[in-house]
């Protein structure tokens, strides 16, 4: 969020209170809480999460920041399912031999099931067993910040143990923008 939106966003927060707090005005140091929390998004998406809050939300109390931020990114669940549709179709679609990037922290979870190259190596009658293991480490890593850029393929790694610089490039695998999107975007960096 930019600092032009603060006005935008005192706005949206009273909305949300005109609707859930019994039109209370929420206090500055309210909004200064939930400017916070939600500053890594940008203003339209808050706002698409307001207007389903309103429209869909059951409950009387004013919603919770981390409320507001599933209806940005979706829940937890939603996001691991998504990021293992992106991971079982990029192995189908590239393999382990191309270096691949993931957005958000699914790097991170594949690194941590061994690497990218060993995805290669997943049978279709284990798959099941690897979403399960999947979905758990990336409900479980949701909230940390992602530290694997990159997941290097077995032709960058074999560049690299023979002393050579990897001329591959890695292929970007685009986003989840939008909840409940399912898109897989792909564009060689």
């Amino acid at each position: 969020m930019k600092a032009q939106d603060c006005k935008e966003f005192a706005g949206l927060m009273a909305a949300l209170a005109e609707v859930f707090d019994d039109g209370r005005p929420p206090t500055k140091q309210k909004i200064e809480i939930y400017r916070q929390a939600l500053n890594r998004y940008e203003i339209e998406e808050i706002s698409k999460a307001v207007k389903i809050l309103i429209s869909e939300r059951k409950f009387a109390s004013f919603p919770k920041p981390a409320e507001i931020i599933d209806c940005v990114s979706g829940s937890k669940e939603e996001a691991a399912l998504t990021a293992w549709h992106q991971v079982v179709d990029a192995v189908r679609r590239i393999g382990p031999y191309q270096s691949v990037s993931f957005p958000g922290i699914t790097n991170m979870v594949i690194e941590e099931m061994g690497g990218w190259p060993a995805t290669g190596e997943w049978r279709e009658d284990e798959l099941q067993w690897k979403q399960k293991e999947f979905e758990r480490l990336y409900q479980a890593l949701a909230n940390r910040e992602c530290t694997v850029r990159c997941l290097p393929g077995i032709h960058e790694i074999g560049n690299r143990a023979g002393g050579f610089e990897d001329q591959v490039g890695v292929v970007q695998i685009g986003g989840v923008g939008v909840r409940n999107t399912k898109r897989l975007e792909m564009a060689t960096a």
